[in-house]
């Protein structure tokens, strides 16, 4: 069933990205077949969040993606917790450089200085537990995203 209850108890912000991931999704995939399979998996994955309390999506941690992968193990839910961070991350107005995952698509990078060899898609900072050596390492990284190819 692809009814999703919002009044649910659950974390407000946790809510309103689940309701703007759907919106993204309904918008770029109106007709395409994988269309019903990732409702289902946003389904699943939304009353996972409620269940766990989950707040903020883009910043959950890799226990949790995790215990998610382990506990629903089908075709719907594989990547749903990738793509809600990515559509989250693409679809915000600013840059959320906080998040914990950085998709490269978003910063329209010149070509010169991707390697077409060996593309790099994402930054991800899960592994880096301390709360603040993530902080130094995302501003070492949004610095060297910044320089220009002249630097």
């Amino acid at each position: 069933m692809l009814v999703w209850d919002f009044t649910v108890d659950a974390p407000e912000m946790m809510k309103r990205q689940m309701f703007e991931i759907l919106c993204g999704t309904l918008a770029q995939e109106k007709k395409n077949k994988s269309l019903l399979p990732r409702l289902f998996g946003l389904r699943i994955f939304y009353d996972f969040c409620c269940k766990e309390s989950i707040e903020d999506i883009e910043q959950m941690g890799m226990e949790q993606a995790q215990r998610f992968s382990e506990t629903h193990q089908n075709s719907s839910t594989a990547g749903i917790v990738e793509y809600c961070r990515r559509s989250l991350f693409l679809q915000s107005e600013e840059t959320p450089w906080e998040a914990p995952v950085w998709y490269l698509e978003r910063f329209h990078l010149q070509p010169e200085r991707n390697d077409p060899a060996n593309p790099v898609k994402k930054i991800s900072f899960l592994e880096v537990t301390n709360k603040r050596n993530r902080a130094i390492l995302q501003k070492y990284f949004r610095y060297s995203l910044g320089i220009t190819n002249l630097s």
